[in-house]
């Protein structure tokens, strides 16, 4: 992995937090060495999608996705520390609830996110990841991960299914 000199966007605008979104791999241990710079990707994600834009209506059509991006690459990272700030993302809106998939928020693993979020500050986050779980929703964890690494990097192939 090249080094991205994240200083060298625009990160206060969508196209270039879009830009620096292209360029990091989706890989695990590069995602790590960008721990950082993600959070604050994903803050000014959320930060986006509370304010209004009248002069570029268009920005929230246009960049809609960047905060599940930045949501994958968060997963991937795998810390569960980082899963109060998303639960809060999944709560910004309606429709960032509905898109925002519960699977983001066990990158670290589920019973491991779990044990994490059960000091009793995030019962609400526990309950719903518990309840996913039970649902059986995590057990296709790496199909679901294998899909959202496509649909943000299409040019990654995604790895050939057993299924004919």
């Amino acid at each position: 992995m090249t080094d991205i000199d994240f200083k060298s966007y625009d990160l206060g605008r969508p196209e270039g937090r879009h830009a620096v979104l292209k360029s990091i791999p989706p890989e695990r241990e590069a995602v790590r060495k960008v721990h950082a710079e993600l959070l604050d990707l994903f803050q000014r994600e959320m930060d986006f999608r509370k304010a209004d834009h009248p002069d570029h209506p268009e920005w929230k059509f246009d960049y809609v996705e960047l905060i599940y991006w930045c949501a994958l690459l968060l997963y991937l990272v795998g810390d569960p520390k980082d899963v109060p700030l998303m639960w809060k993302a999944k709560h910004i809106d309606f429709d960032i609830g509905c898109c925002f998939d519960g699977q983001f928020l066990v990158g670290g693993g589920v019973e491991q996110t779990i044990e994490y979020l059960s000091d009793g500050s995030n019962e609400e986050a526990v309950e719903y990841i518990k309840k996913l779980r039970d649902l059986k929703e995590f057990d296709y964890l790496p199909t679901w991960e294998q899909f959202r690494v496509h649909y943000f990097y299409p040019h990654i192939a995604p790895p050939k299914s057993d299924q004919a």
